[in-house]
């Protein structure tokens, strides 16, 4: 993630939830790399034991132009 913010200094990241279940947090954020970039939809999930991430995973997909879903992807 450190690198990514190197490469990237003018990424806007903007959570728009996050849900917790015992040791599982899900962070669903909408990111944008550069200015004009297309929009991302992102999904990550952290496992923590004794207040550490000891497992990352994490998954996204652009945003569409078109969305067919009156709800959106936020």
């Amino acid at each position: 993630m450190e690198e990514n913010a190197i490469q990237n200094p003018n990424k806007i990241f903007e959570i728009q939830r996050i849900l917790e279940d015992e040791d599982l947090v899900a962070v669903h954020s909408r990111i944008q790399l550069q200015h004009n970039d297309t929009e991302l939809a992102v999904m990550h999930i952290l496992k923590f034991l004794q207040n550490k991430i000891i497992e990352l995973w994490d998954f996204g997909q652009p945003v569409p132009k078109d969305i067919i879903n009156e709800n959106g992807m936020f």
